[in-house]
């Protein structure tokens, strides 16, 4: 029995699945700890502003990283100067995350009428901009230890990053207001993790790089047509975490906006461990594209462990789950919390043809299906609210059970034209 574990956490696909899933799972429980002592000390409203807060940061870092992070996976084990790649890649998001951060803050008003507190002083202000910043950046990194297989450094900065977040807010919540003390604690606990995950951790994973202004010429190669068109499709995957939440403080107000945002979090995040083997199959399949296709069936069968796990984990402990964060959570999130939580089952099984599909630089194919998937997810569940939370887990769930049909429909009709998992692969 040992030696058979012993093989199987050899393969690097099931090794740096695994790191995934340990890193989300303890980055969702510090996640659970810091919003919970947020939530005890605090109003609804300053959480609810805070919560508007960061998902606008994460909004703009995901929107920041201009499809780098895929590039870096698909062309950095092939680049002859990856180093400079790697700079190139740093360089341009954060110049973009800079931009959309000023460019906020000079127009809120227009787009979140509910957060312009943010801009009312100099502090504040600075405060959002080091977040996107620093949020941009270490999402980069994350991608940049996946293209080189090294997800156990990204584990170490998010590990860093989630404890330090829990410390600084009880160190900074007797001196500031629940919802200054939230956002501050966060933004600074992120720059810290990403000034150790500059050193040592990426001259580690790869070795020689330092940050400087030697650049790779590779923005007219094909790592920037590849980077470019995963942009929009990065952006779609995105936004019912960054987006929806926005929405529903507009909706709802900032009380129940908080709500929505911690059980939203928590059962996307659910849906997203078991989707660790759909990114852990990309990364192997860029390193080796001849045996992508042997890691799909590996992938689905290991996908679908995890993710009915996780759902049935959700549906038993619900309660137990929500009881840290207040009787109100219990009252309107279980159901919603159950409903996302299944709705990785299919999500995971179209995750993984994604990846192979992005293997094969069938981008136009995926970004197909990422539109599709989106749109139809956001329409059901906007469209559901006026049943409350239950109406956006039922709408969420219904959209992940029509893409997998769609795409499996798809499937068999590309099959009836010729295989398409024989088909070969573009080289690196």
């Amino acid at each position: 029995m040992v030696g058979r574990i012993t093989t199987h956490l050899r393969t690097s696909l099931f090794r740096n699945t695994y790191l995934l899933v340990i890193m989300r799972v303890f980055g969702a429980a510090t996640g659970f700890i810091f919003w919970a002592l947020a939530a005890r000390s605090a109003d609804a409203g300053e959480i609810g502003r805070a919560s508007g807060v960061i998902s606008v940061a994460t909004l703009f870092a995901g929107l920041a990283q201009l499809g780098l992070g895929y590039g870096l996976v698909r062309h950095l084990s092939s680049s002859k100067n990856p180093n400079g790649l790697l700079n190139l890649a740093i360089v341009l998001a954060g110049a973009a995350s800079l931009i959309l951060a000023l460019a906020y803050l000079l127009t809120m008003q227009f787009w979140s009428p509910e957060l312009l507190s943010l801009r009312s002083t100099a502090a504040g202000a600075l405060i959002f901009v080091l977040l996107v910043l620093s949020t941009t950046v270490t999402q980069l990194l994350h991608w940049a230890f996946l293209a080189v297989r090294q997800v156990s450094y990204s584990l170490w900065k998010m590990s860093i990053q989630s404890v330090l977040a829990i410390a600084l807010l009880v160190a900074l919540r007797p001196y500031m207001s629940g919802y200054l003390a939230t956002v501050t604690a966060y933004m600074l606990s992120t720059v810290l993790a990403l000034a150790i995950a500059f050193w040592p951790f990426l001259p580690l994973a790869q070795p020689g790089y330092r940050l400087s202004w030697a650049f790779d010429r590779s923005w007219r190669s094909s790592f920037a047509q590849y980077s470019i068109t995963n942009y929009i499709a990065d952006q779609l995957q995105r936004a019912p975490d960054t987006v929806l939440p926005l929405i529903v403080i507009e909706y709802f107000g900032p009380g129940a906006g908080a709500s929505f945002f911690v059980i939203w979090t928590l059962g996307r995040s659910m849906a997203a461990w078991a989707g660790s083997i759909a990114e852990a199959l990309f990364a192997e399949g860029a390193h080796d594209s001849a045996k992508a296709t042997v890691y799909v069936y590996k992938s689905v069968t290991l996908g679908l462990a995890l993710a009915g796990g996780l759902a049935i984990a959700a549906i038993a402990g619900a309660q137990f789950i929500l009881v840290a964060f207040g009787r109100a959570y219990i009252e309107q999130g279980v159901e919603l919390l159950v409903c996302v939580a299944l709705s990785g089952i299919p999500t995971v099984l179209v995750s993984i043809w994604i990846s192979l599909l992005r293997i094969q630089d069938r981008l136009r194919a995926v970004s197909i299906i990422m539109a599709l998937n989106v749109a139809l997810g956001m329409a059901l569940c906007v469209g559901s609210l006026r049943w409350g939370f239950i109406g956006a887990g039922v709408g969420w769930l219904s959209a992940q059970l029509l893409t997998l049909i769609g795409v499996a429909w798809w499937w068999r009709w590309q099959l009836s034209k010729s295989s398409l998992l024989d088909q070969p692969t573009a080289a690196g």
